[in-house]
């Protein structure tokens, strides 16, 4: 397996200088900085951003990419704790510029001011570089799943990207071929630097010659040696393998180096992001903290509950739910509404309110979108039925008074019916000519795996606040149904697309609605 070197070379990672700006008046307002104070909200939410943005570099190096789900949640926890140790190194920088001569807290236009140029260098020039490595890290991560599945059948390559830009270090281990499980990949496999470009390959057993054992030690040792003015190797840190050791980034990065409060303080962050609730009072209580101020979870079980919480918490990260109830239970519904669908919830503006149906849980549904011919030749053979259905009530009219009333109302219903799929076929033709493609009854049903329906149901309903929390505009310039129950009104039209948004990324959003969510987000 070979990956891409350069994917997403040209994306550019993004932490606004608005969220750089309120974490510094946080930090002015204090007059100090404080490790307990990286689970403040608005430094939480640079936390977040950054976070964010890192991730974007991972996802693009594990696109189309199978690897263990532990993995992936211990590759995007290792992100998250990067990006706060880095938070906290910055606005420790930042908080050195808080007082002036006399010791006394600067006015915040003053204090700003002064530490406004920290933003483009920690989170405009570092986070390029930390975005791009992300990318090549994960991809080296993805690829070392993939080579331990395969076992001990190839031999590995190491190969430059061989143009100009290489580093002499790096040049010199180009073509270095050893068995798998030799000790060298675990120091290595690229990036083995700041927008390292390199590679390695599987290649067939004896097709090359092995690099000689003892040579293979000299080169690991020049490729990742990088001396300061100090004398201290600057490129020591990146002798690790992403895959192997299931991280981002190297543990000796300078951004680990914090005090034990602070590292306490992000471990926390992170159990409280990525560590699921051992119970309903910890669930509670986090709910809270995402911004739903009550809720009843008495039904769920706390499998439920971690479900509903996690989705929960990566839409109210950044404290803007305001929520007054949550309820998870079965058949739940708001006043006399009772829901019977398998997925679904219910959303009350009018008392801010959010009901999950937890017979979500009990029912798999997951149904691809039916080929556009495939749903004419269902509906054709439907009136087909119905056709020869009516024929046969008609013969039996006439012979027992009793039941005529009965067979012509069965008549009335097979004719409605044959009304209905006519005029679908109508519909779903008139899309052929317009080069459309087939789209699901709900975006809920592309997914296989309950825990995946249940948050898109979430996240549909969560949608439909957000909807009434936005300025949104009455009609869009451009309406692309996202499923055929986005079609029916507006704010159906808005939740859908949300949760296909939430689930699988912002491909496709209409302009309108993407500039909405990535607000929210």
């Amino acid at each position: 397996m070979t990956l891409a070197a350069e994917g997403g070379k040209d994306k550019k990672p993004v932490v606004r200088l608005s969220t750089f700006r309120n974490a510094a008046k946080h930090l002015q307002k204090a007059g100090d900085f404080r490790p307990d104070m990286l689970e403040d909200q608005p430094i939480r939410t640079l936390i977040d951003e950054i976070t964010d943005a890192l991730m974007e570099g991972v996802n693009i190096g594990l696109k189309d990419a199978e690897i263990p789900t532990e993995m992936a949640d211990r590759l995007g926890r290792d992100v998250f704790v990067f990006s706060g140790c880095k938070t906290y190194h910055e606005l420790r920088e930042a908080s050195q510029l808080l007082r002036d001569d006399r010791g006394r807290i600067k006015p915040f236009g003053k204090f700003f001011e002064e530490v406004r140029q920290i933003h483009p260098e920690y989170n405009e020039r570092y986070l390029e570089a930390e975005h791009q490595f992300a990318v090549h890290s994960a991809q080296a991560a993805a690829q070392w799943a993939e080579i331990e599945r395969e076992g001990n059948d190839y031999d590995l390559q190491y190969r430059t990207a061989n143009d100009g830009k290489v580093r002499p270090a790096h040049a010199k281990l180009e073509g270095l071929t050893r068995p798998q499980d030799d000790p060298c990949w675990s120091e290595i496999m690229p990036p083995n630097g700041w927008k390292c470009r390199c590679r390695v390959v599987q290649v067939r057993k004896g097709k090359y010659d092995y690099t000689d054992r003892n040579e293979v030690s000299q080169l690991v040792r020049e490729a990742t040696t990088d001396l300061d003015s100090q004398g201290r190797n600057r490129a020591e840190m990146f002798r690790f393998n992403p895959g192997m050791d299931k991280v981002i980034f190297p543990k000796h990065h300078p951004y680990y180096n914090l005090s034990i409060k602070a590292k306490e303080a992000v471990e926390r962050l992170a159990d409280n992001r990525f560590v699921s609730a051992k119970t309903k009072d910890q669930v509670l209580e986090r709910l809270k903290k995402a911004g739903i101020r009550n809720a009843d979870i008495s039904e769920a079980s706390i499998e439920q509950a971690n479900v509903l919480l996690e989705a929960i918490e990566d839409v109210g990260k950044n404290g803007r739910l305001k929520l007054n109830e949550l309820i998870l239970g079965y058949n739940v519904g708001a006043g006399s509404t009772k829901i019977k669908q398998r997925i679904g919830g219910h959303y009350n503006d009018g008392r801010k309110q959010i009901y999950i149906n937890l017979e979500c849980f009990k029912n798999s549904v997951y149904k691809k979108p039916i080929p556009f011919k495939e749903g004419i030749a269902i509906r054709e053979n439907k009136i087909e039925q119905a056709q020869k259905s009516i024929e046969q009530y008609r013969e039996k009219l006439g012979k027992n008074t009793r039941l005529d009333k009965e067979l012509k109302a069965y008549i009335k219903k097979e004719q409605s019916n044959i009304s209905d799929w006519t005029y679908q076929i109508e519909r779903i033709n008139d899309k052929i000519k317009r080069g459309e493609q087939p789209i699901p009854d709900v975006v809920t049903c592309l997914f296989e795996d309950v825990k995946s329906q249940v948050k898109c149901a979430i996240y549909h309903e969560l949608g439909h606040y957000i909807h009434h929390h936005s300025d949104v505009p009455e009609y869009f310039k451009e309406k692309k149904p996202i499923s055929v129950y986005g079609e029916t009104t507006s704010g159906e039209y808005f939740a859908e697309w949300f949760a296909s948004y939430k689930m699988n990324g912002k491909d496709g959003v209409p302009d309108e609605l993407l500039t909405i969510f990535e607000k929210w987000d």
